[in-house]
């Protein structure tokens, strides 16, 4: 039986720093905010959880998804939180209060075409 968790560690000297809790299903994704402030993790229970990464503290989750997630990015400036699903879509979030924002897509990945979106207006280009 899986235990629920992400578990952090130094990669530099591989040491063991904490563990954080809080899932009732497996962990599928982690991610860290550019500047490391921040992780986000996925959950097969269709949910992201945002942590301190200095402390493991929770901080936020954003839920709603009807179907599991596949991918989490932060964007560059660290303001939004994307969420790709397993329906060929991506969910936006605003990263400090976890309001959903918008959805893009489906991408369709058998169409071979690199899809961009303006994360601002939600417009495909």
């Amino acid at each position: 039986m899986a235990n629920r968790t992400v578990k952090i560690w130094d990669t530099v000297i591989g040491v063991y720093i904490q563990t954080l809790k809080g899932y009732n299903n497996w962990v599928n994704l982690v991610t860290f905010l550019p500047d490391l402030k921040l992780i986000a993790s996925g959950s097969v229970n269709r949910t992201i959880k945002i942590w301190d990464a200095a402390t493991g503290v929770y901080m936020q989750t954003f839920e709603g998804y009807s179907i599991c997630t596949n991918l989490v990015a932060f964007s560059p400036d660290s303001k939004l939180v994307a969420s790709g699903l397993y329906n060929d879509t991506v969910n936006l979030w605003d990263a400090g209060t976890g309001e959903y924002v918008r959805t893009f897509g489906p991408f369709w990945l058998d169409d071979k075409i690199v899809k961009v979106w303006d994360a601002a207006t939600g417009v495909y280009t």
